[in-house]
């Protein structure tokens, strides 16, 4: 009998934790784990999870035939470190995630201690790698051959096969005190899990759609049968008492028939609450906003990104401050929290625009219904458009491990008109507005010496 470790590696000690840190359980791994645990239940699986075990206790646990990490840039690092370790071990080791995703060959080319990556959709492949299939048959896989470096054919898997999300070993518990912790003055729940509905964006899978800043590496636009959404939520209920959902898809409101499902649980007395991701264009319709409250969406996550709308046209946001500020005041008058985001450094940034953006958060923190925010300096990712943008202005040398640092600095250099500096001084005032506050990718000065 094999054993597999699936792992979602702790974020670099240079930058801060999110609000969210060790509030939610690791939902793309527990996916996986369920998934293998379906079609080969006798293979041993163990998940370790870097937001609430450091990166000493993960590596000193690994001792399986495989591990495999998913990662995102700013666990890409810790990633590699895991994966050394697990190599010299003995294990084979594969990485997968967001931004293996879009790296894959220089990952490989860089790091002889990764035997492959998997690109997108990690089931299927992980699934045939554990069965012992040839590399050069296993979809998504990219690898090594001698001297050359291969990727496999690309398929989606089928987000309709019913998989409940598998969490293994890890201690459900632990998290739901963390989110009564954090949360408890503002979110009046006793245990709160991640579920999803949709893969991709359907503004991104439009010709002309998608923000410059994103890198959903979700290709296309997948939507869950209803059926299997609802059986997962009735399941982590009676199960764990889960009476709070943060549904992370990016498109949830695209398919309002989840939200007449959701309304048919509330009246079969399955009492639970969402936190959605919604689009301002699409919380225009009040009609459609009360059967949001409904069906028990408790708080909706607003990109609101700028207060100036030749800002968010250069963006390619697809809505405008006057929607974003109606779609929360229509959130307001039916009793529905609102969590609004904002990036500063977006291109054509400047002093006006900034100020502009300022004033527009100081309108929305009056909302009584705002409490938190999640503001950030622009990153330019890979995979974004922003990143194929500066590579066309500035000298980004291929690799698999970027300065973050210097990517923001020169993104900032090149398509804005503002000091770096200024942008932390309007990031502090502009999140000082806010009872609770999430800053994606923010340097943490007072663990950084100690890394």
């Amino acid at each position: 009998m094999s054993k597999l470790q699936l792992i979602n590696p702790p974020i670099d000690c240079l930058y801060s934790k999110s609000l969210r840190t060790g509030v939610y359980p690791p939902l793309n791994i527990a996916v996986l784990a369920g998934y293998i645990k379906k079609h080969l239940p006798e293979t041993k699986i163990e998940l370790l999870d870097g937001e609430i075990q450091n990166k000493d206790n993960i590596i000193n646990s690994i001792n399986a035939e495989y591990i495999g990490i998913s990662c995102n840039i700013l666990t890409y690092n810790t990633a590699l470190e895991i994966a050394k370790h697990a190599k010299a071990k003995g294990s084979y080791v594969f990485l997968g995630g967001p931004y293996p995703t879009v790296l894959a060959k220089e990952i490989l080319k860089n790091n002889s201690f990764i035997d492959s990556v998997i690109v997108g959709d990690g089931e299927g492949a992980i699934l045939q790698i554990l069965k012992g299939e040839r590399q050069d048959y296993i979809s998504n896989l990219c690898y090594r051959n001698k001297n050359e470096i291969i990727q496999n054919p690309i398929n989606q898997s089928d987000i309709n096969e019913s998989v409940i999300p598998d969490y293994a070993n890890l201690p459900l518990e632990k998290y739901f005190s963390n989110f009564r912790n954090r949360y408890g003055h503002y979110k009046p729940f006793h245990a709160s899990l991640p579920i999803y509905s949709i893969k991709g964006c359907k503004w991104r899978n439009t010709k002309k759609g998608g923000c410059v800043f994103c890198m959903i590496p979700h290709n296309g636009f997948r939507i869950k049968n209803k059926s299997n959404l609802i059986n997962e939520i009735i399941y982590f209920n009676e199960l764990y008492g889960v009476d709070s959902f943060w549904e992370v898809s990016d498109s949830f409101l695209d398919n309002f028939e989840f939200v007449e499902e959701l309304i048919k649980l509330k009246r079969e007395n399955i009492k639970t609450n969402f936190h959605i991701y919604g689009r301002a264009s699409q919380l225009l319709d009040k009609e459609k906003v009360r059967l949001l409250k409904e069906a028990n969406i408790f708080e909706v996550f607003v990109g609101a990104e700028s207060g100036d709308n030749d800002i968010l046209n250069n963006i390619n946001k697809g809505s405008t401050i006057e929607q974003t500020l109606k779609a929360i005041k229509n959130l307001k008058d039916v009793g529905i929290k609102t969590t609004v985001s904002f990036v500063l450094g977006l291109p054509g940034e400047t002093q006006k625009s900034l100020d502009t953006t300022l004033k527009f958060a100081e309108k929305i923190s009056n909302f009584n219904n705002v409490f938190e925010t999640s503001t950030s300096i622009m990153l330019p990712i890979p995979g974004s458009k922003a990143f194929e943008l500066l590579k066309q202005k500035a000298v980004i040398i291929p690799s698999d491990k970027y300065d973050i640092e210097i990517l923001k600095h020169e993104w900032i250099k090149h398509f804005t008109s503002i000091d770096f500096e200024i942008l932390h001084i309007y990031l502090d005032e502009l999140t000082s507005l806010f009872a609770l506050n999430n800053s994606f990718a923010q340097p943490e000065t007072l663990t950084a010496p100690y890394c």
